[in-house]
């Protein structure tokens, strides 16, 4: 990290973990990823490769040259390539994680909490809500819980240095009264959740019912964009289409209910997409309503938030990998270009202790592994891009190393642990593409477990329709009125107070509101306008951040904007 802007590698500036080096001769594409203190090794032919660090951080960026080239001769000489990565933008980048490897009923499960501080800047006095699926029911923690209201539960984290990781788990109990395999969907959310850069994804997805109809709300709070969306009832899709929506504009669809009020309704947006995949959790109408498939696992592309969606199961295989959405049909179809979820469990189900285990993944070749992004893991692990396969094919090694996992005689819930990861796709797979993949498991010396193996057929026109209803799908999108009025913030980025002015505004200042939203869609502020068009904003205890303003007058949107909180 290049501490003093001189955009050097000097010796005592601190490395940059968890970065990838992408090695390519334009022939075949090899990476290594950074440990701790920022260091790499690979093992390379002879030839001529480009080195280019993807480092995945939005607050960051390369500042020597980026790619770079280096000749392999037969020589065998060790060369030190240095990459030197400034910081561009001074703000904290919250991100949490919450996953759970199995739901019984009537069984004690263990939710696991991951979250980090991938920014610039401290979180002072950050926390997470997490917010319970209303079929489970809470028993403890691993940190103390600051309150509950409802389903929703609070637990304070403190203040978060930058590169600073922690977290936490949550034991609850699966109603006995669930249907056996129905989905149990339960969102953890991270605070401060202001992001410094409109230029990420930040969309955000509300949901009711209304009677005989269900709605839902898309909401954008950074740079304009343009999402195709599907409406699914159950596993089938109902709708589609595609709306643009500029910064802070709203989506609503509003959908017809089934006759037998059974079914479940889930809004899907920018499927394929690697960077707007969202989706909503599974909104039922009915106190009979259930969601027994997980097509499309509900996803917020905001890192503050995140959704698990787990079937409880009955019997199982306690060592197996699952790769989310599942797809259609018994081919598991999915989209062009979009992202799998990958989840492999383990049990130690043997007659002792297992000290140490490791994970080995091979990723196919049809993934891009620069997509790379880990996710949960119910234990400290190291991971390491192992040398390709013959076939070209690279490894992923997960070291549980110690892990003291019990066997399952004497510690049945504590014998489980898991891992997650995201990957996307190779850019625009034909159709028939499959994509297969597996792990093998090896507990402390013993032989290797190997995994199921996981199938998915890329296709991006094989998901089931019936479209009969589409004439009654009302999509009312929130248009701004009047684009010719222009609108300034001075200051802006403020500390104290600003002054808002509508330039040119003719109104008679009837009815004149600006209403102030923070980056997840909350109402932080509402003021009344004059004749002038004019609006003087107090700070007040609005945390430093990104905010969003809309100006209505008699409920017509003239403009919309955003506003930044210093220090």
């Amino acid at each position: 990290m290049d501490g003093n802007s001189n955009c050097q590698v000097d010796n005592l500036e601190v490395g940059v973990s968890d970065a990838l080096l992408l090695f390519d001769n334009g022939v075949d594409q090899f990476y290594a990823r950074t440990n701790n203190q920022g260091n790499y090794q690979m093992h390379l032919d002879t030839g001529d490769y480009t080195i280019t660090s993807i480092l995945g951080n939005p607050y960051l960026s390369a500042c020597l040259s980026n790619p770079q080239q280096v000749t392999i001769d037969t020589n065998s000489q060790l060369q030190m390539i240095d990459f030197s990565v400034e910081e561009t933008t001074i703000c904290p980048y919250l991100e949490v994680k919450i996953t759970t490897p199995l739901l019984r009923r009537c069984f004690n499960s263990t939710y696991y909490v991951n979250y980090c501080n991938k920014g610039t800047a401290t979180a002072n006095n950050a926390y997470v809500e997490v917010e319970l699926d209303a079929n489970l029911y809470f028993n403890n923690s691993s940190i103390p819980l600051v309150s509950q209201t409802g389903n929703m539960y609070r637990f304070n984290v403190g203040n978060l240095p930058k590169d600073t990781c922690g977290g936490f788990s949550i034991d609850v109990t699966v109603s006995c009264n669930s249907l056996l395999g129905q989905i149990h969907c339960t969102e953890a959310h991270i605070y401060p959740d202001s992001l410094c850069l409109t230029s990420l994804p930040n969309i955000h997805i509300a949901d009711t019912c209304l009677l005989d109809t269900v709605l839902f709300v898309a909401t954008n709070y950074a740079d304009g964009v343009t999402l195709p969306y599907l409406l699914l009832e159950d596993d089938i899709v109902v709708d589609t289409g595609s709306f643009a929506l500029n910064m802070g504009q709203s989506a609503s669809l509003y959908y017809p209910t089934s006759v037998s009020g059974t079914a479940t309704y889930q809004l899907v947006l920018a499927n394929g997409s690697s960077t707007h995949y969202a989706a909503s959790a599974f909104v039922g109408c009915a106190v009979n309503s259930v969601s027994m498939n997980l097509l499309h696992r509900p996803n917020l592309p905001q890192d503050v938030a995140d959704i698990d969606c787990t079937p409880n199961r009955g019997s199982y295989d306690p060592n197996d990998k699952t790769g989310y959405p599942l797809g259609y049909s018994s081919n598991h179809y999915i989209q062009p270009n979009s992202t799998i979820d990958y989840r492999i469990r383990f049990q130690n189900t043997g007659t002792d202790t297992a000290i140490f285990i490791n994970i080995f993944d091979t990723i196919s070749s049809h993934l891009d592994l620069g997509t790379l992004n880990m996710g949960t893991a119910s234990h400290p692990y190291t991971m390491h891009i192992l040398p390709s396969t013959p076939s070209g094919e690279q490894v992923l090694r997960f070291q549980f190393s110690p892990i003291y996992l019990p066997d399952s005689n004497v510690n049945e819930p504590a014998s489980n642990g898991f891992i997650e990861y995201s990957i996307a796709q190779v850019a625009n797979l034909a159709n028939g593409t499959i994509i297969n993949n597996s792990a093998s498991i090896y507990f402390d010396y013993n032989a290797p477990i190997q995994t199921n193996t996981t199938l998915h057929t890329v296709c991006d026109n094989c998901h089931p329709e019936n479209i009969t209803n589409a004439g009654t799908v009302v999509l009312d999108l929130d248009q701004i009125a009047a684009s010719s009025y222009k609108v300034v913030a001075i200051p802006n980025p403020f500390s104290t107070q600003t002054s808002i002015e509508i330039q040119g505004y003719k109104g008679q200042g009837e009815d004149l509101k600006l209403e102030i939203y923070d980056v997840m869609g909350r109402s932080q502020n509402t003021l009344n306008g004059n004749r002038e068009g004019r609006f003087l904003l107090q700070r007040g205890a609005m945390p430093t951040g990104v905010y969003f303003f809309r100006i209505h007058e008699n409920g017509r949107l003239l403009q919309s904007g955003r506003l930044v909180v210093g220090e």
